[in-house]
């Protein structure tokens, strides 16, 4: 079953960032967003596996971020890099 979080917005990052992490830890997939499970080279064979679950992530970040911070985060090349990009920008508000 699918859980349902309030999107991103301009003023409930710490909410919204506590239930994603939840979210993501209960998926297994915490570690990769946190950058203990380090993104392998291409040749690496654990390469697609990280890619994969990289890919997961992203796909849960950005389907529950209002348009502009997707917009904001639209270059991050990583789930790890979409994370601290939005922690960065948006923690202090």
């Amino acid at each position: 079953r699918k859980t349902t979080i309030s999107k991103l917005n301009n003023t409930n990052y710490r909410v919204w960032s506590s239930k994603m992490t939840l979210i993501l830890k209960q998926l297994n997939l915490w570690a990769v967003v946190e950058g203990k499970e380090a993104q392998p080279t291409p040749l690496d064979p654990n390469y697609h596996a990280w890619e994969e679950k990289d890919l997961a992530i992203k796909l849960e970040i950005i389907t529950n971020l209002e348009d502009q911070q997707a917009d904001a985060i639209k270059n991050c090349c990583t789930a790890n890099a979409m994370w601290i990009d939005l922690r960065t920008n948006l923690n202090q508000l």
